[in-house]
């Protein structure tokens, strides 16, 4: 089980108007309130009645698809746009993050470099670029793209809030010194790795693609599923990995990162115990 964040690009609060059209107006309110899955139905449903504009459409039925986690559905409706207009800034953008968010890095990189090229790229095309420099490691190139998309869009982006590691490995020995001694007695035998980011392996299966934006992730057998017959000794070693990159991004300030370091560790301890994040609020750890 892992925690994902909402996404590294928000939904825009004034999103200017794809068209006049009522229905795509609709769609846009739907996607702006957050009803996700009422924005996709909409949207198919007006593509299969042809009641708007076909690229308009498909552009929003990818976007939906991106906020509800389907990356690889939004690539299919993102292409078929620039099959139509191979240089739309948005939608060049949105495909390489498509890519970016199914692990794919070399065609997202392909794809970036695309969006980059055109006249008027928009603001997010450094976003990705600095999600695919952290990839590589190049941290600082990462931040001056991070800030380069604060400084053209300062309302829906600021750079990460950057610790070093041994900031961070303190603020995680805190956070689980602050737990309660009936949650704390799990981590003793439970590490708690702080990556700078996941690594192939764990986002990687045979038919799935885990978010490469996750803050944390635990990986092993949670407490519940442990047979009778393995208490006291878990049929294979538990983990819970941390992030940084993810979530020092995914902060809006120091005392924000703090606080998403606490969150993340603690959603993670609830998965091991059999509780999804939901049930966090239910065991007094958020």
């Amino acid at each position: 089980m892992d925690l994902e964040p909402e996404g590294i690009i928000p939904p825009a609060s004034e999103l200017p108007p794809v068209g006049v059209n009522p229905i795509v107006a609709s769609i846009e309110a739907a996607l702006d309130a957050g009803h996700d899955e009422e924005a996709l139905e909409l949207a198919e449903e007006a593509l299969a009645n042809g009641s708007a504009d076909r690229l308009d459409l498909l552009f929003l039925c990818g976007d939906a698809r991106m906020r509800l986690g389907d990356p690889a559905g939004a690539e299919q409706h993102f292409r078929e746009v620039l099959a139509a207009d191979p240089d739309c800034p948005g939608t060049s953008c949105s495909l390489a993050l498509a890519l970016f968010k199914q692990c794919r890095w070399d065609d997202a990189e392909q794809a970036l470099q695309h969006a980059m090229a055109l006249p008027e790229p928009v603001p997010d095309v450094h976003v990705v670029q600095g999600l695919l420099l952290e990839r590589k490691g190049q941290l600082r190139e990462a931040d001056q793209a991070f800030r380069k998309a604060s400084k053209l869009d300062p309302k829906r982006y600021k750079p990460p809030v950057r610790m070093t590691k041994p900031q961070f490995d303190r603020e995680v020995e805190r956070a689980i010194k602050q737990l309660p001694k009936e949650f704390r007695k799990h981590l003793n035998a439970m590490p708690v790795i702080v990556d700078a980011l996941p690594n192939e392996d764990l986002l990687v299966g045979d038919d799935f693609a885990e978010d490469p934006e996750i803050l944390g992730m635990f990986d092993g057998v949670p407490l519940a599923e442990i047979g009778d017959g393995l208490m006291g000794e878990v049929a294979m070693p538990n983990y819970i990995y941390l992030f940084q990159r993810n979530i020092e991004r995914y902060a809006t300030d120091e005392q924000d990162l703090v606080q998403q370091i606490r969150i993340t560790l603690y959603h993670e301890l609830a998965h091991y115990l059999g509780f999804d994040e939901d049930g966090v609020d239910d065991l007094g750890l958020a």
